[in-house]
């Protein structure tokens, strides 16, 4: 698979299946961030490209990363919500009809953030997962 199909199939995915009714920001993309609320932006990071043995087809490996948003100061319940709804689409799935892997989820607690939409000053706290994937 190329990067790009990778990406685009897990995209698709995410998509149709996020039922959250907090904005997505995707890769390259910009939104408007809520001043006082819960966002998540999507990336999908090929890290990595190997032969799967010499003369083989190539292994891409990488990470599917969520970043999750939330208001300074508030709870961080919303936000391991918002990681386990990413889990439950992205975790330990083999997509049908491709050979497109992921694991298991790793959170990564950031703390408090600055990330906005360009030129934004509005600043959150930030915890991140990401869910290893390899394709062939």
């Amino acid at each position: 698979m190329t990067k790009n199909e990778i990406r685009q199939v897990i995209e698709e995915k995410f998509s149709a299946e996020w039922s959250s009714t907090t904005i997505v920001g995707w890769e390259n993309s910009t939104i408007e961030v809520p001043t006082n609320d819960y966002w998540v932006r999507l990336t999908v990071l090929p890290i990595r490209g190997s032969n799967a043995a010499l003369g083989q087809r190539t292994r891409t490996s990488g990470f599917i990363v969520l970043q999750v948003f939330g208001p300074k100061g508030e709870d961080t319940g919303k936000l391991f919500e918002l990681i386990d709804d990413f889990n439950d689409i992205m975790e330990n799935y083999r997509f049908p009809g491709l050979d497109l892997f992921t694991y298991a989820c790793t959170p990564e607690i950031i703390g408090e953030s600055p990330s906005g939409s360009k030129g934004s000053s509005i600043g959150f706290y930030q915890i991140n997962a990401k869910i290893p994937f390899e394709a062939f």
